[in-house]
Formats: C-alpha cells, sequence, structure tokens
C-alpha cells in the first residue's frame, strides 16, 4: 500500500512522474538491448484551467478522471499512461515499432477526446463538455535516451502545438527544444514580474473631436523589467495568454484602474473622465468575468459608466456567444462597450446590431497615408458612417498628424487617439493634461496647419 502510494496519483490512480521515470528508464534499456524504439507523448487538456477556475475544483477533478479513463482505452497492456500533474499526462509506448505506429496512437486519442465529457448533478454539475488536446511526441533512440531529456522534448513539440491554438500533436525537432527554453524562462520570469509587481498601467489619452477636451484614457499594460527596462506587450503578452497568467494580470489591470478612477475623482478631476481596460480571450471564456467587474467598481467607489472595456472584433468574434451575455451585463451595468481594431475581423452588421457596442474604434492600419490614400480613406469614411448608422460612436486610434486630425473631424469622427496628443504615460504624468479644461483645441477642425506628432 505504501508502494502504491507513492508510486500513483491518487485521485486518478494512474502512475505518477515517480513510476513513470522509473519504467521510462527502464523501457529505454531494454530498448537498447533489443533494438527497439520507445514512444513518449505529452498530452495536455485544452484551455482545461479555465474550466476548472470556472466550473469549481470537484467537476474539473471528475472530468480529469474521465479524461484519464479514456486514456487508457487507447493503450496496449504493455504501454504506460502517467498523470504527471494538473491536466498534464504522458503516454509511454515501449517497443512501438515506427514513427506510423505513433501517430496512429496520437490520432486515436485526439478522437477519444472529441466525443463530450457528460456530467451528472452527483458531479457537481449537470451538462456536456467538450475538451481538445495538444499532444507532443518524440521517440527513442532517434530523439535521444535520457528519460529527463525525452520528456522535456516532447513537452516542448507539445507546446508548439499550443502555439497554433491546440487540438493537434507535433513530432519534436531539434530547433524546439531551444525554443521551449526560452518560452520557459519566459513564462517564470512572467510569474516572477507578477509576484514582484513589475508591471505598470500607462494610459493613452482620447480627445473628442468636437470640443477638444480629453474624453479619458486607454489603459495599456506595460512590463518594467528590472534589467530590459520596458517589455513592448507584443513580446509578453502571448505568452501570458498561454500560461494562464492573463487571467491573474487582468485582474491586477481591473484593480489598478479602478484605483486610479478613485484617485482622479479624490484629486477633483472632471467627473466626466473614463478609462478603458482591454479583455483577452481568456477573460472572456470565464463566466464570472462581469460580476468580476462589478464588484471592483463597487469596491473602490468608481461609477460604472467611468469604466468603459475593449475588447477586439476578432475576440469578439471567436467568443460570441459568451461574449455576449457578459457584453449585457456589464451594458445594463452602466460600462461602456468598445470594439477594438474595427474592420480587421469579420463580424457583420446583423451581429452588431445584437450586441450593446457604444464605440467601433478605427485600426491604426487604416490611417496609413490618410488624407491621401483613396483606399483607406474609403474604409475610414464607411466605419464612420457605419458606426452612426448604428448609434455608436466612431474613435481612431494612431492619429500623428494634425491633417489625419482634421480629416476625420470633417467625416465626422467623434474622437482620436495617438501620438499627436500623447504616447501612453503613468498616470502621474498625465495630470496636468487632465486638469486642462481645453487641453487640445489644435486638435479641432478649425485647426490651422500640420505636423508629425513625435514618438518620444
Amino acid at each position: 500500500r505504501l508502494h502504491r502510494m507513492a508510486t500513483r496519483d491518487p485521485l486518478t490512480g494512474l502512475p505518477n512522474r515517480t513510476q513513470l521515470h522509473e519504467r521510462l528508464r527502464a523501457s529505454l534499456q531494454e530498448a537498447a538491448v533489443h533494438g527497439q524504439a520507445v514512444g513518449v507523448l505529452y498530452l495536455d487538456l485544452d484551455r482545461f484551467k479555465l474550466a476548472n477556475d470556472s466550473l469549481g475544483h470537484r467537476v474539473g477533478d471528475r472530468l480529469l478522471q474521465m479524461a484519464a479513463d479514456r486514456i487508457r482505452a487507447c493503450l496496449r497492456a504493455s504501454d504506460l499512461a502517467a498523470r504527471i500533474g494538473g491536466d498534464e499526462f504522458v503516454i509511454l509506448l515501449p517497443g512501438i515499432e515506427s514513427r506510423e505506429s505513433t501517430e496512429k496512437v496520437a490520432c486515436k486519442l485526439m478522437q477519444q477526446f472529441r466525443e463530450p465529457f457528460v456530467l451528472h448533478e452527483q458531479d457537481g454539475i449537470a451538462g456536456e463538455f467538450f475538451f481538445t488536446v495538444s499532444i507532443g511526441i518524440c521517440l527513442a533512440p532517434q530523439d535521444g535516451l535520457d528519460a529527463g531529456q525525452l520528456l522535456s522534448q516532447a513537452d516542448a513539440a507539445m507546446y508548439q502545438v499550443k502555439e497554433k491554438g491546440g487540438n493537434g500533436y507535433n513530432f519534436y525537432t531539434p530547433n524546439l527544444i531551444r525554443r521551449y527554453e526560452r518560452r520557459l524562462s519566459l513564462r517564470n520570469a512572467l510569474h516572477r514580474a507578477l509576484e514582484e509587481r513589475q508591471f505598470v498601467l500607462h494610459y493613452q489619452p482620447q480627445v473628442d473631436l468636437h470640443s477638444g477636451r480629453i474624453l479619458g484614457v486607454e489603459a495599456l499594460l506595460r512590463w518594467k523589467h528590472p534589467d530590459q527596462g520596458l517589455v513592448p506587450p507584443m513580446e509578453f503578452i502571448p505568452a501570458l495568454e498561454e500560461s494562464g497568467l492573463i487571467l491573474e494580470v487582468g485582474k491586477w489591470v481591473l484593480e489598478t484602474a479602478c484605483r486610479t478612477l478613485r484617485d482622479w475623482e479624490d484629486a477633483h478631476l472632471p467627473p466626466t473622465l473614463h478609462v478603458a481596460i482591454n479583455l483577452s480571450g481568456r477573460q472572456m471564456q470565464h463566466p464570472g468575468l462581469a460580476q468580476e467587474i462589478l464588484d471592483a467598481l463597487h469596491r473602490h467607489r468608481v461609477p460604472p459608466r467611468r469604466l468603459h472595456v475593449e475588447l477586439t472584433e476578432t475576440l469578439l468574434m471567436e467568443h460570441v456567444e459568451a461574449g455576449r451575455n457578459i457584453l449585457h451585463s456589464l451594458s445594463e451595468a452602466g460600462i461602456t462597450i468598445e470594439l477594438d481594431d474595427f474592420g480587421t475581423g469579420y463580424s457583420s452588421l446583423a451581429l452588431l446590431r445584437r450586441l450593446p457596442v457604444d464605440v467601433l474604434k478605427i485600426d491604426r492600419s487604416f490611417l496609413e497615408g490618410v488624407p491621401g490614400d483613396g483606399g483607406n480613406e474609403t474604409i475610414v469614411r464607411t466605419i464612420v458612417e457605419m458606426a452612426h448608422t448604428l448609434r455608436m460612436r466612431a474613435l481612431a486610434e494612431g492619429v500623428e498628424t494634425l491633417e489625419q486630425c482634421r480629416y476625420l473631424a470633417g467625416l465626422g469622427c467623434d474622437a482620436v487617439q495617438g501620438y499627436l496628443i500623447s504616447p501612453p504615460r503613468p498616470a502621474g504624468e498625465l495630470l496636468p493634461l487632465l486638469r486642462e479644461e481645453y487641453p487640445l483645441p489644435e486638435c479641432r477642425i478649425t485647426a490651422q496647419g500640420g505636423h508629425r506628432a513625435r514618438e518620444g
């Protein structure tokens, strides 16, 4: 019994990491003697963490038990499946005949997970749940004979599947381990960044084109690395999404934005100023998101009308059903909804009419060469007219010149954001600008002259 406790996962009954290493080393030794191959498959459930967090650990545990049963059903008597932590499993295929035979096992596993997981009331919740899997594969002796190295290689191959959206399998190649090590290093650094408060928010003003007044700001996440300085968002935000850390960072962004609004109200800044925060795909899949946002506003005594939430058009299309419920809950509470990067996705007019979107943000790519680029001018004019037809406001981002400002004002665009007005800055540096009643009269249609804004 003691041996079983030391070598078995108590939840699923599968071998644990300890027994996996023992069996893998023994299989490698036997394979070397008999000239056989050994297959190692590293399997991870896609988006399981989100289900576990939203449905509760009791339901999550039951799903893991069912997943273990499905994995067992795909294996020979001589094979071994182990749970090595969380939603990660390793399948050991000793004496496998060929690469193609290993591939067949991977396909069989993926087929098993295409069927819904059916839960009943006694499981904690009733319903059908769907999961896909990401599988990384390596083979001994081709990829090496060290047990730890083989597991790392299969893990690296699995993460390449994750990067492509999951629901697939991939064989290890030598260049993957270098990418895996860089990604692991980045993930560890992001964990430290959250613990050591290295994340900061910078704010970029949004200006009303009719009055020249600042309407509010967009909160933009920055990573103040102790050695590298400010790290560009595109270098770390995808890693936050992939690792699931984006949920914790998203909560921090929400709390910090609400705290900033409270500070501005205490400093007697205009009560109409808002802060817009960006929502991620992971957050949009979290059923408790709307209540989480409302609770934060209540804690900081901030009126809901002073918070805007932004999501990209592409993100909305990926999460239409979940997004609709969340956005309606937020809108009914008085929170403004902004649709970011509009024009780069595939949303339809019919969908937009059914959603409580208040602002369409024109993607910065459409302002390139404007005024003057006939194609982009047509797109910008169409988006502004569409927004007004749907009783929404149009906001152009990435504005860098007074010529662009005057052109947009002439189209009836409602607001602008970009380096012409200000680069994203810490809240304290923006205070003098926010205190002015008409800080940017030159951005109105009556402005004369033009120049390119500095990007510093």
